[in-house]
């Protein structure tokens, strides 16, 4: 094993960094903490990596970094074998100090793809930090590798950073588009065009330029991937059959209310054979590789939020689109669920409010709530009620302000409620706003 681990150094090295468009994810190099990056697969982890090669090769050679990505075929690892990567780079670069106190220049970078499935891995990381080098940085595609799963051995020693599909703006720059043209009325209607895009086509990196047949069969790839590697594969799921049954009700209820006991009447129904227990563990494990996301109703008390009835999201609009009908054919659903995953790039406390009216997301910016309420067209029918939905959860909480976000908004309206802002989609999101500034 140890001349597979020589050869792929020595490939990464003669290979280099290929050609990138860099993402807006902020992960600083000089933390000492080890750096996971989490996010479902092909959202574009590999490339960040890349990204921040880049970045240290304004300060160091490529020979002190390792690039190892262990879902490599050619790997069959155990335990073990772990020790022999840095018996390999040292053997191979022998004039390397295999210490930690070295000058900056000659530090070593360890940069690890996917290393969560093999056996002792974080025993290794443990080790090699802290004998060897603070410069470690890990990707993975589960939430166990969040700070509350995390293995003991690594906890206050690691910072957790999420990436997921491109966000609008990034899409926009991977077209060669800049978003600060959203007010020049020329640029402002091709940026419209590549919004209508992005909702239906989504923002996985590899697919975005991709026409429709090719794109359909690369996504579908995708969530195979997904269901085989990080549900079937990683939790031994012997029931497959009622695990595709639920997945196909879960992508059909995006933006919408989740129950387990519909879901569970409804398979019953339907002859699987399923308890109420086994959907609770599937739900779980769609969460876990990043492919769907809850989002509680909001309550003061948390049993009550555990109670009550979830809205369900998906990582990515095109994935929505492209497995569902009644997703793709209904614009209001792929619209919440996209301002549902650009919230999601920032908040991490994000709920809905139903009582008696409706407000699509209240999110919780240090101490305060902002609701968000979430409209394809805005206009004199739904007017009173969109806009109720906003005032009830501002009365029901204190709030002085809300957000309505529309699709298409008749000028008419942009100013018409005192403390409510009212605003087309793509506008508020290109715009630097005060909901997304973290001061």
């Amino acid at each position: 094993m140890k001349d597979l681990f020589k050869k792929i150094i020595l490939d990464f090295h003669k290979r280099g960094i290929p050609k990138l468009k860099n993402r807006l994810l902020k992960i600083p190099l000089n933390s000492n903490k080890i750096i996971t990056l989490l996010g479902i697969r092909r959202c574009g982890k590999t490339y960040y990596m890349y990204q921040m090669i880049n970045e240290l090769l304004k300060k160091t050679k490529l020979q002190n970094i390792v690039y190892i990505n262990f879902e490599d075929e050619r790997m069959n690892l155990k335990k073990e074998n772990l020790n022999e990567i840095l018996e390999a780079y040292y053997e191979l670069y022998p004039k390397s100090k295999q210490n930690l106190y070295v000058e900056e220049e000659n530090k070593l970078y360890l940069f690890f793809d996917e290393i969560e499935n093999i056996p002792g891995w974080d025993k290794f990381l443990r080790r090699v930090y802290d004998d060897y080098t603070k410069d470690i940085y890990i990707t993975g595609s589960s939430t166990q590798l969040l700070q509350k799963d995390l293995p003991n051995s690594l906890r206050g020693r690691s910072l957790i950073y999420e990436m997921f599909p491109l966000s609008f703006k990034e899409f926009l720059d991977f077209r060669d588009m800049r978003d600060e043209n959203y007010y020049m009325i020329h640029d402002r209607t091709a940026i419209n065009f590549e919004f209508d895009t992005y909702l239906v086509n989504g923002g996985f990196p590899e697919t975005f330029a991709y026409e429709k047949d090719l794109r359909l069969k690369t996504l579908q790839s995708y969530f195979d991937l997904v269901v085989y590697k990080d549900m079937i594969e990683r939790y031994d799921i012997q029931n497959i059959q009622a695990l595709h049954r639920f997945l196909k009700l879960s992508i059909n209820n995006v933006s919408q209310q989740f129950s387990v006991t519909k879901f569970y009447n409804q398979m019953k129904t339907e002859g699987y054979k399923i308890s109420k227990d086994q959907i609770f563990k599937f739900f779980s494990y769609v969460q876990d590789c990043y492919f769907l996301f809850p989002v509680n109703k909001y309550s003061q008390s948390f049993n009550a939020q555990m109670r009550n009835e979830k809205k369900i999201y998906c990582v990515d609009n095109g994935m929505a689109a492209n497995l569902s009908f009644s997703v793709s054919s209904n614009k209001g659903y792929l619209l919440e669920n996209f301002v549902y995953m650009e919230l999601r790039r920032h908040f991490n406390e994000i709920f809905y409010l139903k009582n008696g009216f409706e407000c699509d997301f209240l999110v919780k910016k240090r101490n305060e709530y902002i609701p968000i309420q979430v409209t394809h067209e805005l206009h004199d029918k739904n007017y009173e009620r969109e806009i109720k939905g906003l005032k009830k959860a501002m009365e029901m909480l204190g709030l002085k302000t809300g957000i309505l976000l529309v699709k298409y908004l008749d000028p008419k309206y942009e100013n018409s409620e005192n403390n409510i802002e009212i605003k087309p989609v793509a506008q508020f999101l290109l715009e630097d706003n005060s909901l997304f500034n973290v001061n």
